[in-house]
């Protein structure tokens, strides 16, 4: 009886543990200060417009076939600087985030975005 109680009050322990932890609280990173996809030659130029871009993957799937590809950073970069009219970006952030998938069986549809912001 003393053996099944302290296994009892192991399990109990290791998800308390689990739920505290990953209920932990972090503060996000700060902005970059500037991000280019290539090197700037010379001094760099007064910054571009703002820039807020928002890019959705996902969709259904079959099996994974056409699952969620990883994202792809420079060409979030590559649009964010065409559109703010400038090869560096001065504040800026990107986000990636998870998708949330719904799977039943062999069939799946996945709904994500990512965003890229600039000032």
């Amino acid at each position: 009886m003393n053996r099944a109680k302290t296994v009892v009050c192991g399990i109990t322990a290791c998800i308390a543990l689990a739920l505290v932890s990953g209920c932990a609280t972090t503060t996000p990173p700060a902005a970059l200060t500037y991000i280019a996809v290539k090197r700037p030659a010379g001094p760099i130029k007064a910054a571009g417009q703002k820039v807020d871009a928002s890019h959705s993957r996902g969709g259904p799937y079959l099996l994974n076939a056409g699952f969620r590809p990883a994202a792809d950073v420079s060409d979030y970069l590559n649009q964010a600087q065409k559109e703010g009219g400038g090869e560096v970006l001065k504040n800026a952030d990107v986000q990636l985030r998870v998708p949330f998938a719904i799977d039943i069986l062999l069939f799946g549809f996945q709904i994500g975005s990512d965003k890229v912001t600039a000032n």
